[in-house]
């Protein structure tokens, strides 16, 4: 230990983060890249193989269905009562027509009905009568449009959704093929209508991760198959799915998906897989836990190693948790001797300044508790106003001399009212309501005074009745409105006051017509003080109590007007 204090290596950091950081953190990085990166890669691989396998199986499935759903038309068109009818229209070679087109529907569940047209426009059919009708319809007439290309071809119609031989409204696909005879002669054409649920139970249940899935599109870029079916009615959909069956093969790093294609060369199909591999983030996840399972058993071998280490590093600190304690006890003079490593030496150094900073907080808050005392002895001062009191007396003797009893006893409640709500019941703190009252109250008495030469008007906020806030705040400003303003004017004054909010803060507004004053002077009128207590006093009051979320704003014009806004918290 003595040749590492020699070296300057002596520090716990070094000694610790040498033996835990260096082996740890080399150890883990490589383990977690390697093995992260490996293991994503064949992952990554193997998944994209397995869901090439499911779609080329998916594709031969469905090939082998249109195969078979082909070979059912092509026996229907050869079918020995399919042709007589068509060569001959008698009740019973209809009836045996129909009896065949039934009993080929009944060799599998997904036929939901069938329909022979012939080319002079007979037709039957399992339908009902008015399906039957419709459906010759659309028949007839796309087999106009399709004549020419046809050929004696089976063609396949994208999805659509139909009301089929009688039961609900449901999803299917149209198979058409056309009945040539020897010579090429076009004689007619048979249609049948296959509900899409064969497919679809097939691929609804393909393992191609948990959000993803297949569709088909024709050479039209119509959908043939889709997961979820209601979508096939929404443009925006439709747009969407187009836009995928675009897509590039292969795997889709942003997306977290892998996109493959694959032909049904029957129908001249594309069947269209996407598949999440939202599995390779579940063996991520569970590398890195098996990752931070190892780190955990490192770090407690580790841990073990390190306790020697410490062991003989650790006499400073304890000297330093002694000190702490005195501390805590109250002894004030608790420093100690910056001493052993360089952590150690730090922390004691920075103790040291914690003390003395500490020292520094007890005082200025000491300092703080004795302004708040003197704003609350001038608080108190202000209350008991001598001058104000000395006028409205005299006002009332005034009134008593002129017989005016009326006057008196409305200017003596007043007052009384006045000097009650002052003293709050000795509370710092008072309800909006009763500071505004405060104020009427005090107004009242001026105007007793003043007569005509002083209106006034208040506005309140009803919802900001129960606001808390300092006493004695807005008549001090409603004072210096009179003295400094109205009592200087020859015309009638008129002092406004309003209360107002918005989300975050409330507003309190004192506006008079008065004398107003020079830019210049402003800062002389905050700092002049009235009756105990100015607006100087109270944005330092203020202050104290919200901090910087309060502010005072003034603004006036010369023999115009002088606005005080006070801004508090709504909290």
């Amino acid at each position: 230990m003595k040749i590492l204090n020699k070296l300057k290596l002596h520090s716990l950091s070094m000694q610790i983060s040498n033996y835990f950081f260096l082996t740890m953190l080399i150890l883990l990085v490589y383990y977690g890249l390697s093995t992260t990166y490996n293991t994503s890669a064949i992952m990554l691989s193997k998944a994209q193989k397995d869901t090439i396998n499911i779609l080329e199986r998916s594709s031969d499935y469905v090939n082998d269905y249109i195969k078979r759903l082909k070979q059912t038309a092509t026996a229907i068109t050869i079918s020995s009562d399919i042709q007589r009818f068509i060569d001959t229209d008698s009740p019973e070679n209809r009836a045996q027509a129909l009896n065949m087109l039934t009993n080929m529907l009944g060799t599998d569940d997904s036929f939901m009905s069938a329909m022979l047209l012939t080319k002079d426009g007979r037709f039957v059919s399992n339908e009902e009568a008015e399906e039957v009708l419709k459906s010759k319809n659309i028949l007839a007439e796309k087999w106009k449009q399709q004549e020419i290309k046809m050929d004696g071809v089976t063609t396949l119609t994208s999805i659509r959704k139909q009301t089929v031989a009688g039961r609900k409204e449901g999803w299917i696909i149209s198979l058409t093929k056309e009945i040539v005879a020897d010579d090429g002669q076009k004689k007619g054409v048979i249609r049948l209508d296959i509900d899409s649920k064969e497919i679809e139970n097939y691929l609804s249940h393909l393992n191609i991760g948990k959000k993803g899935y297949v569709f088909i599109i024709d050479p039209q870029e119509e959908l043939v198959y889709y997961p979820k079916l209601p979508t096939l009615s929404d443009q925006d959909a439709q747009k969407q799915i187009q836009l995928d069956s675009k897509r590039k093969n292969g795997y889709d790093a942003k997306a977290q998906q892998f996109i493959y294609h694959q032909s049904i060369v029957e129908a001249n199909w594309q069947l269209v897989g996407i598949a999440s591999l939202e599995e390779l983030a579940m063996i991520s996840s569970n590398m890195w836990w098996k990752m931070l399972l190892v780190a955990g058993v490192m770090f407690f071998v580790v841990f073990i190693g390190s306790l020697f280490v410490i062991r003989g590093l650790t006499k400073p600190i304890r000297t330093l948790e002694y000190s702490m304690k005195h501390v805590v006890s109250g002894l004030s003079d608790a420093t100690v001797i910056e001493s052993g490593s360089d952590e150690v030496r730090s922390l004691a150094r920075s103790f040291n300044v914690m003390l003395t900073q500490m020292e520094q907080l007890v005082s200025e808050v000491k300092a703080k508790e004795q302004a708040i005392h003197n704003y609350e002895i001038q608080t108190l001062a202000s209350q008991i106003n001598p001058h104000f009191l000395y006028n409205t007396l005299d006002t009332i003797i005034w009134m008593a001399e002129f017989n005016d009893s009326q006057k008196v006893v409305d200017t003596t409640k007043s007052l009384a009212n006045f000097f009650r709500l002052s003293l709050n019941q000795g509370n710092e703190m008072i309800r909006l309501k009763n500071e505004i009252e405060h104020v009427r109250q005090y107004l009242f008495i001026q105007k007793q005074r003043y007569g005509e030469q002083l209106t006034y008007e208040i506005i309140e906020d009803p919802q900001l009745f129960d606001y808390q806030l300092p006493k004695l705040v807005i008549q001090p400003i409603v004072e210096n409105a009179i003295y400094h303003g109205i009592k200087e004017i020859d015309r009638q004054g008129l002092i406004t006051i309003r209360t107002r909010a918005d989300d975050t803060s409330l507003y309190i507004e004192v506006c008079d017509n008065g004398k107003g004053y020079q830019l210049a002077e402003k800062q002389k009128h905050i700092c002049t003080r009235l009756g105990g207590i100015g607006l100087s006093n109270i944005d330092e009051r203020l202050h104290l109590q919200y901090g910087s979320d309060y502010q005072m704003k003034i603004s006036t014009k010369v023999d115009q007007y002088t606005r005080v806004v006070l801004k508090l918290p709504r909290y």
